[in-house]
């Protein structure tokens, strides 16, 4: 029902691609672990492979996200997959990757068959060992013990008869031994150690996984149960701002997820009941909003008996937060979220209807409007999907990206009802709170003679409402070719010239050459440092590409007669020149 906006994939350079099957060596731990969420909580959707290695999915959440990505196969290994473009419609942009992004590149690690470096060399590693003596053998495995204490205590805990109790002291014991060499004399981990910190803890998963693929379970689960402890602990005197040991803490709850899915037994699965519910309860264990759902979803999952579910049930109500916004909004979203969990737990123990009293009784939170808005929709019934979107228009209207959610799913289905008055009302209305993007189905929805009149009153609207003119009415100039109007309007506000020179070039040269050459000179005034005259050389050159190279050569020139004695701003200006040059003849 959202509308997806594409755009063309970023290609990444040579030196930066990175492979499938290690691809989060490259990724911050907070979107990592964003990443992870949104797999788990299955918001990946439209998975195809539209040409040979090339890849598109929808990613959901309150707006839907377009993401492209495009893998190149190794020569001599079609499962070495190399991950050569990846973009993504949102509009992050503090980062290389977003978490859309992360989502995507984790299931196609899931769905395709890769194989790592790692495995090559462990396949080399195997035909070597083949042909070693026992003695050898134990020679080679008790050197490597000894320099890496991890390793050791990982073969103690899956083959030896040794209580796991000990060995998971032992190795708490060995982690908080490798911290300690980054902890500084007030016994905290800085900014600048915090990564390498992390790191600590990949040895343990290695180990965990390890344990995985041979099927010890239980030895995997101690692993998971101290990661989760130790990092938690460790992230109350470390400067976390970038996230990555927060990320150790999301990977392991994820991991313990993942156990708590397989086909285990009764006694190892209400150990992981009551370890999490352990957990949760205690004052110990940080109280970070994300993890603590994530326990909650590892708990919905590990229950099997109707005995765990109705007791699940019960932990859940006792759990939920009051229902009261002075409480803020992060205890309203666990709110939510936990409610969430105990439908989904109806659901799957087949009490449906009291899954969909709930659903309905919770009707004002996000997620179960949006939920009910998308089983109407699915079963045809657009008048309770214009019913449920309506309510939420009038009940979030002080929230602006739930207003829009609403009001989109009402576009959408007063256009499948042909109410044709209340989709043009909507339309506009998303119009004018700044979405563009929905100027060509108002369009649609106005006869051909009416739209010229409809046109001029929508900028009418939208030029008095607002002081300063949004950026909704140039665009929406450009897109009907109003070429005079957003002249006008860029002379009235140069700041706009960069972004619709080019469009005005043809139609107005000498004004559109004025104006830029007006901003470029005011930009020159007030610039003080080398990042100022940097990016002032960038607006040069931009204006280069458009009015061409002698052009700019007069603007430059300008600029340094006014100021002769900037050095640093001649540097940065003659290097612009240079780049266009290069840029024009290459």
């Amino acid at each position: 029902m959202d509308s997806i906006v594409a755009q063309n994939p970023d290609t990444i350079s040579p030196m930066n691609q990175f492979l499938l099957s290690n691809f989060e060596a490259h990724i911050e731990g907070v979107i990592l672990g964003r990443g992870r969420e949104y797999v788990f909580d299955r918001r990946v959707t439209d998975i195809e492979e539209v040409s040979p290695g090339e890849f598109t999915a929808v990613v959901g959440g309150i707006e839907r996200y377009l993401v492209r990505v495009s893998l190149e196969s190794d020569s001599a290994n079609d499962a070495l997959q190399r991950v050569t473009e990846v973009s993504c419609t949102c509009p992050y942009d503090f980062g290389p990757y977003c978490k859309h992004e992360v989502a995507v590149l984790l299931l196609l690690r899931e769905r395709l068959p890769v194989i790592s470096e790692d495995t090559k060399e462990a396949g080399r590693l195997s035909e070597v060992l083949s042909r070693l003596s026992r003695e050898n053998m134990e020679e080679i495995i008790l050197a490597h013990a000894r320099s890496d204490r991890i390793f050791a205590l990982g073969i103690l805990a899956e083959y030896s008869d040794d209580p796991s109790k000990r060995i998971n002291a032992d190795l708490r014991a060995s982690i908080r031994s490798k911290l300690e060499q980054f902890i500084n004399s007030w016994g905290l981990i800085e900014y600048g150690d915090a990564f390498a910190a992390a790191e600590v803890f990949d040895r343990l998963f290695d180990q965990m996984d390890s344990h995985l693929v041979r099927g010890a379970v239980r030895p995997a689960f101690d692993v998971t149960t101290v990661i989760i402890e130790e990092g938690a602990l460790a992230i109350t005197h470390t400067d976390d701002s970038a996230g990555t040991m927060g990320g150790v803490v999301s990977r392991a709850i994820e991991a313990l997820h993942s156990i708590a899915e397989t086909d285990i037994d009764d006694k190892l699965r209400n150990e992981i009941i009551s370890y999490v519910e352990n957990t949760l309860a205690s004052d110990e264990f940080p109280d970070v909003a994300d993890w603590q759902l994530d326990l909650w979803r590892v708990l919905t999952k590990a229950v099997r008996s109707t005995e765990q579910y109705h007791h699940l049930l019960g932990t859940l109500q006792d759990a939920l937060p009051p229902e009261d916004t002075a409480h803020g909004f992060s205890r309203q979203y666990m709110r939510e979220q936990l409610l969430v969990l105990m439908t989904q737990l109806m659901e799957r123990f087949g009490e449906h209807d009291q899954a969909e009293s709930m659903r309905q009784k919770n009707r004002h939170l996000t997620a179960f409007r949006d939920a009910l808005i998308s089983r109407a929709w699915n079963k045809g019934d657009y008048d309770r999907v214009i019913q449920l979107a309506e309510e939420g228009i009038s009940h979030d209207s002080s929230l602006p990206g739930l207003l829009k959610k609403w009001r989109i799913r009402a576009l959408e289905a007063y256009r499948a009802t042909h109410r044709k008055e209340e989709a043009q009302k909507t339309a506009r209305n998303l119009i004018l709170e700044g979405d563009v993007e929905f100027l060509a189905q108002y369009r649609e929805l106005v006869s051909a003679d009416a739209w010229p009149p409809a046109r001029e009153a929508l900028i009418a609207e939208i030029t008095t409402t607002h002081g300063r003119t949004p950026p909704v009415l140039p665009e929406i100039l450009s897109l009907e070719e109003l070429w005079s109007h957003l002249m006008e309007l860029v002379e009235k506000e140069p700041r706009y010239i960069t972004r619709y020179g080019n469009l005005l070039y043809s139609h107005f040269p000498d004004r559109v050459r004025a104006v830029w050459f007006s901003l470029m000179m005011r930009e020159a005034r007030a610039s003080s440092n080398r990042r100022d005259y940097r990016h002032l050389a960038e607006s040069v050159r931009r204006y280069a590409d458009i009015v061409g190279n002698d052009a700019a050569e007069e603007v430059r020139d300008a600029i340094l007669l006014e100021f002769p004695r900037r050095p640093a701003m001649r540097d940065e200006l003659s290097r612009g020149a240079r780049h266009s040059n290069r840029h024009r003849h290459g």
